[in-house]
């Protein structure tokens, strides 16, 4: 959710684009621990959806990189 509010991106659309960086290997996910995501529960409710946290791989800090030096200015 973080994700989508920063980007101002859609999640039909983020998500998507996520999972084939990870799949290229620019990205890791994982899942919220479990002490984490109980200790988010709502009295009287549960505790939601297990958030995913994404990280840059080495590669994917090479790509980005590469990707800033070489843009096009817009």
């Amino acid at each position: 959710m973080e994700v989508t509010t920063r980007t101002g991106l859609e999640p039909g659309t983020l998500y998507p684009q996520l999972k084939r960086l990870e799949r290229a290997g620019w990205l890791t996910s994982r899942l919220e621990d479990d002490t984490a995501w109980m200790n988010r529960a709502t009295p009287g409710r549960g505790p939601g959806r297990r958030r995913t946290f994404y990280t840059l791989t080495a590669e994917g800090h090479r790509a980005a990189r590469h990707e800033f030096q070489n843009r096009t200015p817009t």
